[in-house]
């Protein structure tokens, strides 16, 4: 059997709602805020390039398009409406169309590391999913290897591409601390509280991912009144020591708005993601019928 996975908004990944069907699975579920280890990765080139074209045939047609989301994977977004998303993933660390870190892929380590060390977020946000791949490829040959340096080395660098600007890699640092609650068994309520500590700053930050990814948290690891409380002070101090940290290298506040073009597309992909999801849900059901 295969399942449907809805990949919304995967940092190093794509900024859009994408179906990918992966083989045996049983369900379809959601996959929000992911990162290069995500199941599948849909790139989408020429969006812009699409959109122009459809409204130009329109025009010339005298009609107007009858097309739904699902016939239209790319909604006819307002050109206004593509390049606001361009310049809102780049500058947040998400990648509109699969090109965002091409470049720095084929760069090495000693490169990269120049460039992290210079300050560029790109530089470190590569870094970070190089690590984490290969933690997961040590993982996947022996469960004895332990990837604590690994996840330490990957924090790091996705901590100073969050100082940088990213908000995508909060919710990757969310996930992150997710994934060594699982590891660290005695540590885990520690881990789960700064998953959700890095999950209320993305939401500081304006973040679209931030409101699934604490809604998942909830649902997985409910926290007390209390805790939570305290874990929305500490979000607070470490968005506080992130904005010093901003200013000591000379760098202006977060900007953490999102234009009102920017907000209406990222709107279209949330309501292609759960229209997506309703009829891969419908025929799921009709062929178990």
């Amino acid at each position: 059997m295969k399942k449907g996975i809805l990949i919304l908004c995967a940092a190093g990944g794509v900024l859009i709602a994408a179906l990918v069907l992966i083989e045996d699975s049983e369900s379809p579920k959601i996959a929000v805020a992911g990162d290069n280890n995500s199941p599948a990765t849909v790139v989408v080139t020429d969006v812009k390039k699409t959109v122009v074209e459809s409204e130009i045939r329109s025009e010339e047609s005298g009609t107007t398009s009858s097309q739904s989301p699902l016939d239209n994977p790319y909604f006819q977004l307002k050109p206004e409406e593509m390049v606001a998303m361009y310049e809102w993933g780049d500058a947040r660390g998400y990648d509109v169309d699969g090109r965002f870190t091409l470049a720095y892929e084929s760069m090495d380590q000693e490169t990269l590391l120049a460039l992290a060390n210079q300050n560029d977020p790109k530089a470190h946000l590569v870094l970070a999913n190089r690590i984490l791949a290969l933690a997961k490829e040590e993982r996947s040959s022996s469960q004895d290897v332990d990837p604590i340096e690994k996840f330490d080395a990957a924090e790091k660098h996705l901590y100073e591409a969050s100082v940088l600007g990213y908000s995508s890699t909060l919710n990757e640092l969310s996930e992150l601390m997710r994934l060594r609650s699982i590891r660290d068994f005695k540590g885990r309520q520690e881990w789960i509280l700064a998953a959700y500590k890095f999950a209320y700053i993305s939401e500081q930050r304006g973040d679209p991912n931030a409101g699934t990814n604490l809604e998942v948290l909830r649902r997985a690891y409910p926290l007390s009144d209390a805790d939570n409380q305290s874990i929305l002070i500490q979000a607070d101090n470490t968005y506080n020591e992130m904005s010093l940290q901003r200013a000591n290298l000379g760098l202006p506040e977060f900007d953490n708005t999102t234009s009102p073009e920017a907000q209406a597309a990222i709107q279209r992909l949330k309501e292609y993601a759960q229209e997506i999801t309703k009829k891969l849900a419908e025929s799921l059901t009709n062929k178990q019928n």
